[in-house]
């Protein structure tokens, strides 16, 4: 499991507990006591803390939209040099070192 993997799956792991923490506050509200309740807000301001901390370590996420336009243009123009290079190989002849000129037959 890579470290993306291992993040999602905290952050994921956070929600829920975040969702159990505020079902119990709302069932604090309906039939709990004033002690209870603060206790139960806490719990559910630490996780969302340990979220938000989580959220935080995921490569990239603190970038922004142009930032991320930018890096998926380079990508693509990567994407096109390495297919203009593969395609200088397609017309070359490793044999002799020269490039192959390609003879139409009828």
């Amino acid at each position: 499991m890579n470290t993306v993997d291992n993040k999602e799956e905290q952050c994921q792991n956070n929600l829920n507990k975040i969702y159990s923490d505020l079902l119990h506050l709302i069932c604090s509200f309906e039939k709990g006591s004033g002690s209870e309740l603060t206790v139960r807000l806490r719990q559910v301001e630490s996780g969302l803390e340990q979220l938000r901390e989580a959220i935080l370590l995921i490569p990239d996420i603190q970038n922004n939209e142009q930032r991320q336009r930018d890096k998926i243009a380079s990508l693509y123009k990567q994407i096109k040099l390495k297919d203009e290079l593969i395609q200088s190989f397609v017309h070359y002849d490793i044999v002799d070192g020269s490039e192959r000129v390609d003879v139409k037959r009828d």
